[in-house]
């Protein structure tokens, strides 16, 4: 049989390529650490006279990272180099993301008032949690606290109950330097505030607790101590007083509530009988002095 020149060229062509198959066939497939120690590799090769600058972030790569979060803020002039600073207009300079505090109104009546700093049920961090229960970074100085009630000059004192000592810390802004003793407020801190007008206090909360979304709760519990305990009712119904009592054990159970607006006392003892109590029920938000 003759074979024509072409077709005894293309025989070699056909050949290489099987050599070729076979080649590849004998390769050893690339393992996922041979990968990254070759990539690791073309990083030194990339910066070969530069040392890794081992500050936690890829510190693997052995190559420096100035920028860790990207923010075009270098790490030695970042408060946070790994979160990028947010960029709102408040101090963007310092590469920590800030959360621009918002504002909570309390209406305040001549003369006393018991309420709270911020509501007094809060979701810090999305954890909900009674009164009382701030911490550092939920609290601001007690003259930024009452800053427009201070302006207008209708603040007398500022009184924070302290249930786990049964004692009081306050804050007069007439008072001589040393002497008052409250000096910062902390959100949902309950408080007894005298004014001389009526007049809404405006409240500027830190930005780890926003307000406008929290909510009262289904159930909840405290911490009580002996004698007098200021708190508010952060579950989500109102509840008959002597119900939401009843868990304690200690006889005579007494609560009483102040009505910011009437100036006046409701109360509740569980010794007496029923009509003498005013007292009848206790709701979101209501604040109650218990013993």
């Amino acid at each position: 049989m003759l074979v024509s020149p072409a077709h005894r060229l293309r025989r070699p062509r056909r050949r290489r390529a099987r050599q070729r198959l076979r080649l590849r066939a004998r390769r050893p497939l690339r393992q996922p650490e041979q990968g990254r120690q070759l990539r690791l590799a073309q990083e030194r090769q990339r910066l070969p006279n530069q040392p890794e600058d081992f500050d936690g972030f890829q510190d693997q790569d052995g190559c420096p990272d100035p920028d860790n979060d990207g923010d075009g803020i270098p790490d030695i002039n970042d408060q946070c180099p790994n979160d990028p600073e947010n960029f709102n207009g408040v101090e963007d300079e310092d590469g920590y993301p800030e959360i621009v505090a918002s504002e909570y109104t309390v209406p305040l009546y001549a003369v006393w008032n018991n309420v709270s700093y911020g509501p007094p049920w809060n979701a810090v961090n999305g954890v909900l949690r009674p009164a009382s229960a701030g911490d550092a970074g939920d609290c601001v100085t007690i003259q930024q606290a009452v800053a427009n009630l201070t302006a207008a000059g209708v603040l007398n004192v500022v009184w924070l109950r302290v249930n786990l000592i049964d004692g009081w810390m306050g804050y007069d802004p007439d008072a001589p330097p040393g002497v008052n003793d409250l000096g910062d407020l902390c959100i949902s801190d309950l408080l007894w505030v005298n004014v001389d007008v009526d007049i809404i206090w405006t409240q500027t909360i830190p930005g780890t607790a926003d307000p406008e979304n929290t909510s009262p709760v289904s159930s909840a519990s405290w911490s009580l101590y002996s004698v007098w305990n200021n708190v508010a009712w952060i579950v989500n119904a109102c509840t008959p007083i002597g119900e939401a009592m009843s868990n304690l054990s200690n006889e005579p159970k007494v609560a009483w509530r102040w009505l910011n607006p009437q100036q006046s006392w409701l109360g509740y003892d569980s010794t007496v009988p029923p009509a003498i109590n005013n007292l009848a029920e206790i709701c979101p938000g209501d604040h109650t002095c218990c013993q």
